[in-house]
């Protein structure tokens, strides 16, 4: 960093503008973004998933979430060939947010999960949740 900063100040005497001690100041406390902060992406610490009535509810917190571009939420049958369900925007709040999506309940066991799609045009998966019909519950419990 005092390389970067004794060549800015070359650069700046070579162009006959060097800073006042107050700008000097201010150049000195400057700090790069670490090169973990570049790379970072955003992430899913929570996903849940619960069936009130008739309807699915899905609901997610989205950590680092200014670096998300959309959420792509796919569900599957077989839990194994996926299809979009829905496309959600992300929003440019910094940090944690919240998003969630409702659907239709369905008489069979769903597959739920997330592909992120980042600003930086990079790809992540959330992990998988599943939406298991009350019906499909009790007759499992029961052949227990």
């Amino acid at each position: 960093m005092k390389i970067i900063y004794r060549c800015f100040i070359c650069l700046l005497l070579i162009a006959g503008q060097y800073p006042s001690s107050a700008q000097n100041a201010q150049l000195a406390n400057m700090v790069a973004p670490s090169p973990d902060a570049l790379t970072s992406k955003a992430t899913i610490p929570s996903f849940n998933c619960s069936i009130i009535g008739n309807r699915i509810l899905l609901n997610w917190s989205v950590d680092a979430n200014q670096l998300a571009d959309k959420f792509i939420l796919e569900k599957s049958v077989s839990g194994k060939r996926f299809v979009v369900a829905a496309l959600i925007f992300g929003t440019d709040k910094a940090g944690l947010d919240e998003y969630e999506f409702h659907e239709k309940a369905s008489s069979s066991k769903i597959t739920y999960r997330i592909r992120i799609l980042h600003k930086d045009e990079s790809v992540t998966y959330s992990e998988a949740v599943f939406a298991v019909p009350v019906s499909k519950q009790k007759k499992n419990k029961s052949s227990v």
